[in-house]
Parts: C-alpha cells; structure tokens; sequence
C-alpha cells in the first residue's frame, strides 16, 4: 500500500510562487496590456503567453508593495525609486492571493533568519555554508547554487531534489528547513551533520563492530523503506550520502535526492549514479524500481564487513561483472563472515530485482533483527546476552512492560523488536548454566572475527560498578572465571524462591 505524502511546512514560511494573465502597467504612464506573469521568489518575469520566452524579468526584492482597491477594482504596484510595475485585478480572490505573495517576494531575505560561519565545502557551482538559526541558535548547512555557474541540467536536479525533500519527513532523512531565493542564488537551508559522512568514516577505518554496521544498514534501510512507500526510488545510494549527525552513537542521515524520482510519474531507466553502486538493471538500460537502493545497499555492507568493494577494476570490468553478479566468485570471502551475514549479502546482491529483498525485507533478515551485543557497561552485557540466549530457549515474558524495560536498559536496543511472545525476562532469572555451544550461538549477531568484543571482555566486570549485586549478575563478577565457557554465564538471583514468572 502506498503511503500518502503531504507537503512539510518551512521553518520561516515558503518562496513566492505564483503565476497567470493579468492586465499589467510596465512604466508609470505605459499602456496596459494583458501579460503571462511568473513569481519564482524576488524574480518577476513577464511574457506574451505561458510557453513564450519572457521579454522582462525583474528583480524586486527590497521593493515596495502598494495595493488599492475601489468599485471592484483592485490595483497592486510594485515600485523602487523611478520604477513602477502596476497589475490590475477584477477578481478579489486573486488580488488577495498576490498580495502577499508580492510582499514575500519583496522582503523575504536569508539574512534576516540565518548567520553564516564558515565555508564548508565550495565546488563549480555550489557551496555548502555552515550557518545557524539566529532565533533558536541551532546549526545548520546552508547549500549555495549558482545559477549562473549552473547548467539547465544540473539545476534541474537541484529542483527536483527541493520538490522531493519539502515533501519527506522522516529522522533518517536529510530536512530542508527553508529555501531562499535571488535571481543569481537558490539557498537551501538544511540539517547540520556535524560528523561528516560515511565514506569519510570508510577511509579513514579498516573495520567496524557488528553494533556499529547493525546501526549503519538499519538507518539506511529504515530511510529507504520511507521513500519506498512514497513511491520514491533514491538512485544514488553511497557511503558520500549518508551524512553523520555523530559518530558517538553513530546517527545517520541518508541525503542528495538529486537523482531521486516517483514511480508514480513516469517509467525509469536512466543510468544514474555512481559506477560501482549501480545496479544490474539499470548497467543493462532497462526500467527499475526500488530495487536499484537495495543493491546499493548490499554494495555498502560488502564494504562494510569486508572493507573493499565488491566489484573493482577499470569501470568496463565493473559493469561487465555487475552484469553477472556475486555468484560464487567471493565464496572465500563471504565465508569468513557467519552465515547470517552470507545471507544478509546475497539477498540484496541478486541479480534478478524480483529475488531481491525489499527495504523492509531487509530490515526484517535476521542479521539486522537481532541487537548489537557490546553494551558499555557490565550489568548491561549481561542483560543483553539473556535476552539473546533465551529468546532461543523459548522462555516466557509474563510482563509486557518488564519487556520493554529490559530492553530499553540496553543501550543501542531500541532497533530490536522481539517476534516471538515467548520471550524471557531478565527480571525473573532463576540460577542456570549455558552450554559453550548455546553461548557461541547466541553471539551469532556480534562475530568475534570482526567485531571488537572479545570473550574476555564480555566477562570482565565493569569498573564503574564492580561486583554490585543486582537482579542479573553474571557469576564472573563475584569470582574468576575457568577456562571452560560452559561456566562462563552464571545466573545469580537474590532469593533462593525466584522463579519463572
């Protein structure tokens, strides 16, 4: 079912826009005569009719607006110094509709809402400003085009992407919080990232924990399932957009849809985007749909878990082996990671879109549906690791609310939705020991060969709470551990007469 998309509202009120034939006056003492006339922000433009070329544009910010209405006359005049524009009205409604469109277009400045800081990028024709809210004093990254330096191509993309973005709203998504207009600058005014982008965070690392790629494809995922309801195909998913509010915890934001396009308007089958992200489909010219980002996807968890690029060589060898897919040449690979990763990877790089998860398919693979094990504090290491191992054991909740106040003590454990009722309570623990085969198992989300929770510090007390008796404390706190993992977990409770609930 497709979701309804409705249109966001801008922090200090949306562009001028409006347009139509009206009786225009261009000098003080001209004729009047019935013109086409456009209001793109400060710009006005006038022309014979609606596909014409205009023979005027002007720009009329810091104007003045005037408007007089008599007998069922409604007169409105822009002027500056010797000039005057006048536009005649018979019909109220639309009088009343330019009227203040014409004094948003006069007054409507970016200085008088934002502050700039400094210069954060500056490409050919574009820039990106760190700025702030000088009424909240929030930060934000103002995007600076240049429509001279622009083509009609390279703009289009940019309107496309305003288009799209004043109609999304979801917390993994880049928010547009204004737009500002001259004749020479469009200013998007967007959310600051403080902590760069992905693939900053790629080159600089050679790996990254099993929370920290739980975390990454999840927000990923959960942005692109958003869009994908709304019909909307991205095509141009990659680490370079994917912005980092933070890196400690690792937020982000998926942005630039530039190339982004509603399937509900027209087929797809541009070949769009970066080389080593795109798709079978779109490499071979044929129509695509969403598909295309969760190839994309795959491409950035091969990356992510194996730190190189699934396709590499001249951009003819990637295309021709994008064409034939993973297959089996990166078995050797694959198989160093656990097979709930193999079949993370496979799934989202198949060949055939039909075989292909979906966003929400993804989300829902068991890889990413199991939570992060490496809480920060001890108490919390062994909470989560109960409640991993004992959703295998099939034990019982007898509290919906105890539940979710375990899993809202694990840091990082928001992601995790449990889809089974017979889930166990931390709570509610009674002395048991786990087999080393049961304990290896249950730490099949967070594999040691790549992440860096070692055995040793998953059993080491934690040093800001050492030995503290709680309701879950793990043996390994009050004495020191054998070297046998069977003995490695060991329940402690409070009172010898606690039981299952």
């Amino acid at each position: 079912m497709t979701a309804v998309t409705t249109k966001r509202h801008m922090r200090h009120g949306e562009p001028a826009r409006a347009a139509g034939i009206i009786r225009t006056r261009l000098k003080p003492l001209g004729r009047w005569a019935l013109y086409y006339v456009s209001l793109k922000g400060p710009l006005i433009t006038f022309s014979d009719d609606e596909q014409s070329v205009p023979f005027l544009e002007v720009d009329i910010l810091d104007w003045r607006v005037t408007s007089t209405s008599r007998k069922g006359c409604f007169v409105v005049k822009v002027s500056h110094l010797a000039h005057c524009i006048s536009l005649y009205f018979v019909d109220e409604a639309a009088f009343k509709f330019w009227v203040p469109s014409l004094e948003n277009a006069t007054s409507r400045k970016i200085d008088d809402h934002y502050r700039s800081i400094r210069i954060i990028a500056r490409g050919e024709s574009s820039s990106v400003i760190e700025g702030e809210d000088m009424e909240t004093g929030a930060k934000v990254a103002i995007k600076v085009i240049d429509r001279d330096m622009c083509s009609p191509a390279l703009f289009a993309f940019v309107e496309n992407e305003v288009q799209i973005l004043a109609h999304v709203n979801h917390p993994q998504i880049i928010n547009l919080a204004d737009v500002y207009e001259t004749p020479r600058f469009l200013f998007l005014v967007m959310g600051y990232a403080a902590g760069g982008d992905l693939e900053t965070l790629l080159e600089s690392r050679s790996t990254f924990t099993h929370k920290e790629i739980y975390l990454i494809l999840r927000q990923i995922l959960r942005a692109l399932d958003y869009l994908h309801q709304r019909d909307f195909v991205h095509r141009d998913v990659k680490p370079g957009n994917v912005l980092l509010d933070s890196t400690e915890p690792l937020i982000c934001r998926l942005a630039d849809l530039g190339f982004a396009a509603c399937l509900k308007t027209k087929i797809l089958n541009a070949v769009l985007g970066t080389v080593q992200f795109m798709a079978p489909e779109m490499v071979k010219k044929e129509s695509y749909g969403c598909t295309v980002d969760i190839w994309a996807v795959g491409v950035i968890a091969f990356r992510l878990l194996l730190g190189r690029f699934p396709f590499e060589g001249s951009e003819s060898d990637i295309l021709r082996r994008i064409r034939g897919g993973i297959g089996n040449i990166f078995d050797d690979d694959l198989s160093r990671l656990p097979k709930a990763a193999q079949s993370f990877i496979r799934s989202l790089l198949q060949v055939d879109p039909e075989k292909r998860l979906t966003a929400l398919g993804a989300l829902h693979h068991r890889f990413l549906y199991k939570p992060a094990v490496e809480p920060y504090s001890f108490r919390f290491r062994a909470v989560a690791l109960a409640v991993v191992m004992a959703v295998k054991l099939g034990m019982l909740y007898r509290n919906e609310s105890h539940q979710k106040q375990d899993l809202a003590d694990v840091e990082g454990y928001s992601e995790f939705s449990v889809t089974t009722s017979r889930v166990f309570t931390p709570r509610k623990v009674r002395r048991s020991s786990m087999s080393s085969k049961l304990f290896v198992e249950s730490l099949d989300a967070c594999p040691r060969h790549y992440s860096s929770v070692s055995a040793t510090e998953l059993t080491r007390p934690s040093h800001d709470n050492p030995g503290r008796s709680t309701d879950l404390l793990m043996g390994a706190g009050r004495r020191e551990l054998r070297s046998s993992w069977d003995r490695a977990f060991v329940f402690r409770r409070r009172r010898s007469n606690r039981s299952i609930g």
